[in-house]
């Protein structure tokens, strides 16, 4: 079989605003109206609880609140010091190690879209682009009917391919993500063992195995930017604040009150948001943060006071795009996360991928990816609303992807993951290419889009300390895991 092959490095990060769905959910973005003054008691613009599904009630998020112009960080480059970056860059992955002064300087630089940047820098244009890391699965471990819980269902069985039928959540128990260890006495650290990032075990300003002693020491943006380039931790210096993807990676769509493991992050249930080193694309007096309680995120002025919690380390992996097209349609390839998407939404075909969109309710859709035969592969399935994520385009304001990968995107409704909003059932999550943002709406709504994914989570990634490589094998050789995937 002869197929045609372009590589592309794509820039996707930054986040912008946008109007949700039916139904508001915990973990959207939503609109962070604090002031500095209120540096816990965050007040989102979305009200609505998961009991009471809004009717498309959004709020304009581009109406920023932040009337400073400062964005609370010097990014200016040192003169000294040369400007270009393509030699660094070109032809190299999103996040390759590069380097790069900026003032204040710091050590943690990466290829973006060819360029050399310092994520942190005050602009959309240094965010990082999209995860880097192994992608965690949701967490979502029962299966869902219309109304109420049911018995996940075995292969060939009605609704097989539901979120809770595959992945890493299905051969591991939930207390085995995260290792908490303490090297440095009352300096925890955190590892995660999907991801392979490693965290800062207490929020700034407390210590302890328990996060007990002190109390929560609230920053400005660019104070918690540099509080992490400079922090010493857990016998480590490498911290810096984590970009949104990195952050969002701890959230738990099936759980609230905390969104997080709790033993792995003790103080995780109390209020209050997080900093991300990803400035909005709307302001760049905005950046994103998360409140670890609810796995609401928010966009946030610089010049408030949240809580920060830091990342050590380089990036897992680099990542770009490698875009087939074999006879028998279009496929999209993330070197990142290890996911194979369908090129073309359902109902559409073609390098252009042309013809007319298709539309499913949730059940429809989860037959449909069971069904399709594409590309060569036969394995679809409908993608988990963290997988669905990944392939956000957060550096543009006009639309939710990047359409030289995947053309004629349609944006007039969200596209289904397989993912259901526990808290109410009859409803499932999905993502809406608009913008980008997370919604969700009933079950039987028929007119959302599909775009189906296979691949991911254990398939090319190391395997040698997890020998469970779902429908794969570990390869004592390289101890990477060969085929199957999740």
């Amino acid at each position: 079989m002869q197929h045609t092959t372009a590589t592309w490095t794509i820039l996707t990060a930054g986040c912008f605003f946008a109007a949700c769905g039916n139904l508001k959910l915990p973990d959207m973005r939503t609109f962070d109206t604090d002031t500095p003054s209120e540096a816990d008691a965050d007040t989102d613009a979305d009200t609505d609880s998961d009991s009471e599904p809004a009717a498309d009630a959004d709020t304009d998020a581009d109406a920023d609140t932040d009337s400073d112009s400062d964005t609370g960080l010097d990014t200016d480059t040192d003169s000294n010091e040369p400007a270009d970056t393509d030699t660094q860059c070109s032809d190299i992955d999103d996040f390759a190690p590069c380097r790069i002064i900026t003032a204040p300087d710091r050590d943690y630089d990466i290829c973006i879209d060819g360029t050399c940047q310092s994520p942190g820098c005050g602009t959309s244009l240094c965010n990082a682009p999209g995860p880097h890391f192994r992608l965690p699965d949701t967490g979502q471990r029962i299966c869902y009917n219309d109304a109420s819980t049911i018995s996940c269902a075995t292969p060939g069985d009605i609704l097989t391919g539901q979120d809770a039928e595959w992945g890493w959540d299905v051969v591991h128990g939930a207390a085995t993500r995260f290792l908490r260890s303490e090297t440095e006495p009352e300096e925890p650290i955190v590892e995660d063992t999907v991801t392979r990032l490693v965290w800062q075990g207490c929020p700034a300003g407390r210590t302890g195995s328990l996060c007990a002693n002190g109390m929560d020491d609230t920053r400005t943006w660019g104070d918690a930017v540099m509080y992490c380039a400079d922090l010493e931790w857990g016998g480590r210096s490498d911290w810096r604040l984590p970009d949104e993807f990195e952050l969002h990676s701890l959230v738990n769509p099936g759980v609230s009150n905390p969104a997080v493991n709790p033993d792995a992050f003790p103080t995780a249930s109390s209020s209050g948001y997080y900093w991300s080193s990803s400035t909005t694309v709307a302001s760049v007096n905005a950046a994103w943060s998360l409140a670890l309680a609810t796995g609401t995120t928010g966009s946030t002025p610089k010049s408030q006071l949240k809580k920060i919690l830091c990342i050590s380390g380089l990036p897992a992996s680099a990542r770009h795009w490698t875009v087939l097209s074999p006879p028998e349609g279009r496929v999209v390839e993330d070197s990142a996360t290890g996911l194979s998407w369908q090129g073309c939404v359902a109902g559409r075909s073609g390098a252009a991928c042309t013809g007319t969109s298709a539309t499913f309710d949730h059940e429809g859709a989860i037959h449909y990816c069971a069904d399709l035969s594409h590309g060569g592969f036969s394995d679809w399935r409908l993608p988990d609303v963290t997988e669905l994520r990944s392939i956000v385009h957060h550096s543009r304001r006009d639309a939710g992807l990047d359409e030289t990968l995947f053309p004629a995107t349609p944006t007039e409704s969200m596209f289904w993951s397989s993912t259901t909003n526990a808290a109410l059932p009859q409803y499932a999550r999905g993502i809406d290419f608009a913008d980008g943002v997370e919604s969700a709406k009933l079950k039987v709504f028929a007119y959302a889009f599909v775009r189906c994914v296979r691949g991911g989570l254990e398939e090319g990634f190391l395997c040698m300390d997890d020998p469970v490589c779902i429908s794969g094998v570990c390869n004592v050789s390289d101890g990477r895991c060969a085929g199957g995937g999740k």
